[in-house]
């Protein structure tokens, strides 16, 4: 995952090279464990009120977590920014869920071309979310990027 503002907010004078490693890290290492308990609890939320629910449960608290992202590295507020993380971590095991609710909706016969199409999904979002991260961060904002 390419972390875009993360970049700005590394390149503040509000700390020593030693603390914004260390911010940096706990950023990426609070959204990777926050995902371990919210894939969990997701699982079990679609399980009780419906997967299509759940999933939009999940972007909205998705969108919760960039949005604080957003406004820390704004107020250039690093615990804040933690937080975000960490809010975004919980509702990203959603991939899941999408995926049982794309099996859910084929025969028995077509599930194999639902798994496929899900992971080939997921693995393009994965090729494609650094390209279109370095066209914005480089063409619309003339800044080069780094990952």
């Amino acid at each position: 995952m390419v972390i875009a503002p993360l970049d700005s907010a590394r390149s503040c004078s509000f700390a020593s090279t030693l603390l914004q490693n260390i911010l940096y890290s706990a950023s990426l290492a609070a959204y990777s464990f926050a995902m371990i308990f919210g894939a969990t609890v997701l699982g079990q939320l679609s399980d009780r009120i419906g997967r299509t629910r759940t999933l939009g449960l999940a972007l909205i608290g998705s969108l919760a977590g960039y949005l604080v992202c957003g406004a820390a590295v704004a107020l250039k507020m690093p615990m804040l920014f933690l937080l975000g993380r960490f809010v975004g971590g919980l509702f990203a095991g959603s991939v899941p869920v999408a995926q049982v609710a794309l099996l859910d909706m084929k025969t028995k016969e077509n599930r194999m071309t639902g798994i496929g199409l899900g992971m080939f999904a997921v693995t393009s979002g994965y090729i494609f979310d650094p390209i279109g991260t370095d066209f914005v961060v480089n063409v619309l904002f003339g800044r080069p990027m780094w990952f």
